[in-house]
């Protein structure tokens, strides 16, 4: 399960990019809510792409297997890599504000922002929060989570739409900042152990203190220049991921 979340999150944001830069070069905007037209899109193209990765997983594994969910998903997000590229050549003008996001940055972020954030999470991280039961299951397999009563489908299909839906809001504001959601919560599984009740919210308080150490190093590191964050916790994150998997190798 962790394995689908990870792949998840990783293609999603590749495809809410992709729905950015469809709001940038068609202008799509709401008077009322300047933000929203990106935010819109973000969030529609995650749920368009986890539905149709689904779809196609479905057909190929009707059980809808993680490592068949995977497989279609790395697929994916080299088609949709290859949409960008088509995009960024024919929306030249728009090339800055598409690596803007791509990088990743909090430059120009807003309380208003933070209060999106927050009701996503409240709605969204909730629902997971309330599967935390089910996914200690997981952690046994999903063979095993299916013979102790664990409806293995449903409890998938719930943590992927919450995913999408946060990952939509969240790109949308931020950008793509990598990493983040990779290492942390295997850092913090060292600390709290593998309970997901304590797991859950631990992960997203080391994520919040993660993002904002590598939000200062980016602002003060080259000062006056500012580093894109995504740049900071891409390479903080890639030692750190190599790390905790040599040691985890290492103790096996």
């Amino acid at each position: 399960m962790g394995g689908c979340l990870e792949s998840d999150r990783i293609f999603q944001d590749i495809v809410c990019i992709l729905g950015l830069s469809h709001s940038l070069v068609l202008g799509i905007r709401f008077p009322a809510l300047p933000f929203a037209g990106t935010m819109v899109m973000a969030v529609l193209f995650a749920f368009l792409s986890l539905l149709l990765i689904l779809t196609l997983a479905f057909n190929l594994d009707h059980a809808l297997s993680t490592n068949t969910i995977i497989l279609v998903g790395v697929i994916f997000s080299m088609f949709v890599s290859s949409l960008m590229s088509i995009l960024i050549t024919f929306a030249a003008d728009h090339i800055q504000s598409i690596t803007f996001w791509t990088m990743g940055s909090l430059v120009g972020t807003t309380y208003q922002d933070g209060a999106v954030i927050g009701v996503a999470l409240m709605l969204f991280g909730g629902a997971i929060l309330c599967l935390a039961r089910e996914l200690n299951a997981f952690a046994m397999g999903e063979d095993n989570a299916r013979n102790i009563g664990v409806n293995v489908r449903r409890v998938r299909l719930t943590v992927l739409i919450a995913v999408s839906g946060l990952i939509g809001v969240c790109v949308s504001i931020g950008g793509t900042i990598g990493f983040v959601g990779l290492v942390t919560p295997h850092m913090v599984r060292l600390i709290v152990g593998p309970n997901h009740r304590r797991l859950l919210p631990a992960s997203l308080f080391g994520g919040a203190v993660f993002l904002m150490l590598a939000d200062l190093a980016a602002r003060t590191v080259l000062s006056p220049a500012e580093l894109p964050i995504g740049v900071v916790t891409s390479l903080v994150g890639a030692v750190v991921f190599v790390l905790i998997f040599y040691r985890s190798r290492k103790g096996a």
